[in-house]
Formats: C-alpha cells, sequence, structure tokens
C-alpha cells in the first residue's frame, strides 16, 4: 500500500530503484500481512498516530497497516491515536516516553 502513493514511489524507487516486485519486501503493509512468527509467539509492535496528520489520510495509510496486523495472528499491535497532533516534533516528544516503556516492556 505504502508503495501505491506518491510518497512511497517516491521513497521506494529512490532506495530501492524501480523494480517495483522488490518494492513489497520493504512495505509495511504488505510485511505485516506476510509475517509469521517463527516461535510461535507473536512480535509485539507499537504505532502511534496524531488524527491532525496531514500525511495520514492520503500517504501514510496507517489504517492499512493496521488492519493487516491485527489480522495476522503473528503480530500484537497497540496502536494509538492522539487526538489534535500532527506529524511533527511535538509528538514525538510529548509521547516518546510511552514508546520506551513499551520498549522496556520486552527488553527487560
Amino acid at each position: 500500500y505504502q508503495r501505491r502513493v506518491r510518497g512511497g514511489v517516491k521513497a521506494f524507487s529512490n532506495y530501492l530503484g524501480q523494480d517495483r516486485a522488490l518494492w513489497s519486501l520493504w512495505d509495511a503493509t504488505e510485511l505485516a500481512k506476510q509475517y509469521n512468527s517463527p516461535e510461535g509467539k507473536p512480535v509485539n509492535l507499537m504505532v502511534c498516530q496524531g488524527d491532525k496528520d496531514k500525511f495520514l489520510a492520503q500517504e501514510l495509510l496507517t489504517q492499512n497497516f493496521v488492519d493487516a496486523a491485527r489480522a495476522n495472528p503473528g503480530i500484537s499491535l497497540e496502536y494509538r491515536v492522539r487526538e489534535g497532533y500532527d506529524h511533527f516534533y511535538p509528538y514525538i516528544a510529548t509521547f516518546l516516553e510511552e514508546h520506551f516503556d513499551f520498549l522496556a516492556k520486552f527488553l527487560c
């Protein structure tokens, strides 16, 4: 999905070249659809998104990833939408500690 939107096409072609078949190997939504947990236990992911992100509907297509991840039993997804936040630094800075806490649960 990401490889089909304007920003995704630009990024994938710049990084991976023009072979679109190769792009699906790096597309987060496609990877979520195909992921198989090697040990039978799900990988834990957290995705956070501001609801005022101007790239959300046209470019990021986060919901496509969320749907693919939730449909895959090999992925345990925690998805958080933050009211009033966009795509920029204040959003990241505000919730960074929550990300560290989430990661610490699996590293310690």
